[in-house]
């Protein structure tokens, strides 16, 4: 999937090395002087991530951060790249939406990473932990018909529903570990809701691999815990 990068700063030569940088990593690149120019960008193409530098003509970084909040422009992930190193520009940043905060001169590979780990957190925003919910449902009401396996579903939403982004991102973590046969979660650690979602996940792999409950007790995945 292609990744759009704009790249926001009043100075050439910060553009060109944020280009140099960048461009062999593959994503598709665009460039704004100042923060209208950005603006402008941000209306008219899906960007992905941001880098952005402060201080700058016409608008600076700040009121851009604004100004896409006004807009509901806020799909993007925001790296801060500026000169500016006192606390109260990053903690102003960061209040108005900014990801993370690099100081000019930046080290290459800490901006590679931070770009990363920026770009995969938007893609665990983008996914639909309900619809994730809607399918492991469908899965288990296709084999078991038991009135436990609904109810554990029901108490799972109603335990989960201020952590339930969490505690999915947990449920994928747990199917990779399961379907690769390499299950070594701590039930002892986990939260309730989070238990319920190894009753579930094991459940689906029960399904799967067409075992019954009581050959999963036994499971070289682990215990089941009823």
């Amino acid at each position: 999937m292609q990744v759009n990068v704009l790249i926001v700063d009043d100075e050439p030569q910060n553009r060109e090395l944020a280009k140099v940088i960048l461009f062999k990593e593959g994503y598709q690149l665009y460039f704004a002087r100042n923060g209208k120019e950005a603006l402008s960008v941000l209306k008219s193409e899906k960007i992905d991530l941001i880098l952005l530098d402060l201080m700058m003509p016409e608008m600076d970084g700040f009121t851009l951060l604004e100004e896409m909040k006004r807009y509901a422009l806020t799909a993007s992930k925001v790296i801060i790249l500026t000169a500016l190193s006192d606390d109260e520009s990053m903690a102003q940043a960061l209040r108005l939406g900014a990801d993370g905060y690099l100081q000019k001169p930046y080290d290459i590979v800490d901006l590679k990473q931070r770009i990363r780990f920026a770009l995969m957190a938007k893609e665990e925003e983008s996914l639909d932990y309900h619809l994730i919910i809607d399918n492991l449902i469908a899965t288990l009401d296709t084999v078991f018909s038991e009135k436990v396996w609904r109810e554990i579903v029901v108490e799972f939403l109603e335990q989960s529903k201020c952590t339930l982004k969490a505690d999915m991102q947990l449920l994928i973590a747990m199917e990779k570990e399961v379907m690769t046969k390499n299950y070594c979660f701590e039930l002892h650690r986990l939260t309730p809701s989070q238990i319920l979602l190894h009753k579930l996940i094991l459940a689906k792999f029960a399904c799967q691999e067409q075992l019954s409950l009581e050959k999963l007790s036994w499971h070289a995945v682990g215990k089941f815990i009823p």
